[in-house]
């Protein structure tokens, strides 16, 4: 199997699905003379979990042998060893440096360990699997723990449990934080009166290599194969109020990417409550975890203004021909710049995480157990653009009317569309209407966009 096959963006698993990395594995162990697959899957799931239970990333040859006259000790099944390692090297599963063995990409270690944990987690003499599984969800901060609890809500195993103890951490992070509105919280963006914003959509002169290498990246996967490496093993920690806010908010994206998968996977058989539940706390986390960055952006930003502001400092630029009337103005257009990029990130990233075709009901009913504010708004109308059939014309017209009070909020809602344009085809009145409502050229979305056929359809969300 080629590396670029395998995709391992941890947001959206395996090219979009795990189902597509089933198929990936499925064909590599299809691979040999006589293909065993039930075999190959019972042996590489002992290795994972040996190496899991261990924390090493290689095993020897000795040490595989051992692990098979365990497994047949248990289950009556003899393993060929020899055999099983020639053609699981061969399909790239697995590689080796003389007599240690590895998994050849990490997503395999991965994807084993949670077929073990699948299979054994009902064994009385195993139980200690669901305290591992706890351990995981608490300790999401790592990429092997968080990938192995994105496959096991995928094996929907343990599924209400699982559930239940994701959305119980992620509701304690950011717990003392309000969720950010965009409303009362922008004041330390806004420290002049800010006109309605002008829309710049900068051409790039070799519009053709941009879209050629977009398409590239769309034939390649969303990231390149990695191979196992120290990251595979990379820090491990829990939620805590004591943790630096670097940690508070790589466990936020975690959690949100698990509630996202919970989602995805189970979009079909949820009941309405749960996944209300899931939802709202998804939408919540994203907001606390926007208003919390948004609230260090602008004590960064104070702390700048407030250094320039020293006399020393001061003499020295106005010795330089630089006015603090223009240190400050820069710093400021920086600022406000910066804090529509934090909520902009933040609402596509609850929306990309949580988004599933055919769930309109279930996003509305989430968005109305959440308090109405500028910011749920802003977030209802995005996932609307990425995740209904119909593009949410008349709701944008009708928010960038109600937003003049706030340009912060029309120069994010109009940011948020203008990205929707450049990505996603879209009738050319609707496109007319939108371009004139962002006071641009019609032309400029066009020339801008990704797609030399004005923009390719949005894609269906698996």
């Amino acid at each position: 199997m080629e590396a670029a096959a395998i995709c391992t963006d941890t947001h959206v698993l395996t090219c979009g699905s795990h189902s597509a990395h089933e198929v990936l594995v499925i064909s590599a162990l299809n691979q040999g003379e006589d293909s065993q697959i039930d075999r190959k899957y019972a042996f590489l799931s002992e290795i994972a979990a040996f190496m899991w239970r261990e924390s090493t990333r290689y095993v020897s040859v000795d040490q595989i042998k051992r692990i098979a006259a365990g497994y047949t000790d248990r289950f009556s099944i003899e393993l060929d060893v020899q055999s099983l390692l020639r053609d699981l090297a061969t399909a790239k599963v697995l590689s080796h440096d003389e007599d240690l063995y590895t998994f050849s990409y990490m997503h395999f270690l991965y994807y084993f360990v949670a077929r073990y944990i699948r299979d054994r987690i009902d064994e009385t003499d195993d139980s200690l699997l669901l305290d591992s599984i706890d351990y995981m969800i608490d300790h999401i901060s790592s990429e092997m723990n968080s990938t192995i609890i994105m496959f096991l809500i995928y094996f929907a195993k343990e599924k209400r449990h699982i559930i239940d103890r994701i959305v119980s951490n992620a509701n304690k992070i950011y717990a003392e934080v309000p969720p950010a509105n965009l409303e009362t919280d922008i004041s330390r963006f806004v420290n002049r009166k800010e006109g309605p914003e002008a829309l710049e959509i900068m051409e790039e002169e070799d519009i053709v290599a941009r879209r050629a290498q977009h398409r590239r990246q769309l034939d390649d996967g969303t990231a390149e194969a990695q191979t196992l490496t120290s990251a595979d093993y990379d820090e491990i920690y829990s939620y805590s109020d004591e943790l630096a806010d670097s940690k508070k908010l790589h466990l936020a994206d975690r959690n949100i990417d698990a509630l996202g998968q919970i989602i995805r996977n189970f979009s079909a058989t949820l009941p309405t409550n749960t996944k209300k539940e899931v939802l709202s706390c998804a939408y919540l986390l994203g907001l606390r975890t926007m208003a919390r960055l948004m609230n260090l952006v602008g004590s960064i930003f104070g702390s700048a203004e407030d250094l320039f502001s020293k006399p020393e400092l001061s003499s020295r630029l106005k010795a330089s021909g630089m006015s603090m009337v223009e240190i400050k103005a820069y710093l400021e257009s920086i600022k406000l710049m910066t804090g529509k990029v934090v909520a902009i990130v933040f609402l596509k990233k609850i929306s990309s995480s949580v988004g599933v075709a055919d769930m309109e009901q279930a996003y509305n009913k989430a968005i109305a157990e959440v308090s109405p504010t500028t910011a749920t708004q802003l977030l209802e109308v995005t996932i609307e653009m990425n995740h209904f059939k119909d593009f949410p014309e008349s709701k944008i017209v009708k928010l960038n009317k109600e937003f003049r009070s706030n340009p912060f909020a029309q120069g994010v809602l109009q940011w948020i569309v203008a990205s929707y344009l450049m990505l996603y085809r879209v009738d050319r009145r609707t496109r007319q209407k939108m371009a004139q409502m962002l006071n641009v050229k019609e032309s400029k979305l066009l020339a801008s966009s990704l797609d030399e056929r004005s923009v390719p359809p949005k894609p269906a969300v698996s």
